[in-house]
């Protein structure tokens, strides 16, 4: 994954720097620019992105599906159980289960942060992570539900538990695990 983002970039860097020669009209932050975009493609499948196994691996449980059951976002839901009757609802049943969320969101983290914390939500950084991040702790809680690991100025991965599928601690196991993959690409 790592060789072929790196094969990905130098291409670009080469086609920008041909097509740019001569002109002086490409610069180093239209380079940068070009290349966030590849990444911002490369992150945007999730469950592709970061496998089932590095979820697994981080919590010490099998993840009996992994997929973007929304078809909303760009996310992924790593069920740690799974059937066809989860959602009971008037109109009928509907699959699902327990499941570990993360979410690409395309926002800036400063702005979110900033209206959680009005609501007393604390966010705040761990020296073990590999990535920036924040875990977020709700009012009155003395655990962190949620880690959110930034990709850029304008998005970020929002990684938390639905239905117990994972403890706090869990999650942050996760987080770092899924921190450890963007810096080191494996």
């Amino acid at each position: 994954m790592r060789k072929s983002f790196l094969l990905l970039g130098a291409a670009l860097l080469a086609v920008l720097a041909l097509a740019g020669a001569g002109c002086g009209k490409t610069t180093g932050a239209d380079v940068a620019k070009e290349i966030g975009k590849a990444k911002q493609a490369e992150v945007k499948d999730v469950c592709k992105y970061f496998p089932k196994e590095l979820v697994e691996e981080a919590i010490g449980k099998p993840i009996v599906r992994a997929a973007n059951d929304n078809g909303i976002y760009d996310a992924c839901q790593y069920y740690t159980a799974y059937t066809q009757d989860f959602d009971h609802t008037p109109y009928g049943d509907h699959p699902g289960g327990p499941h570990i969320i993360v979410v690409l969101n395309d926002k800036d983290e400063a702005i979110d942060k900033a209206d959680f914390e009005k609501d007393g939500y604390k966010f705040e950084k761990d020296p073990s992570f590999s990535w920036e991040h924040y875990l977020v702790t709700s009012p009155g809680s003395k655990t962190p539900f949620r880690v959110d690991l930034i990709v850029d100025n304008n998005s970020y991965f929002m990684i938390k538990s639905n239905h117990f599928a994972a403890t706090d601690a869990e999650i942050v196991k996760i987080g770092k695990r899924l921190s450890e993959k963007m810096k080191n690409g494996n």
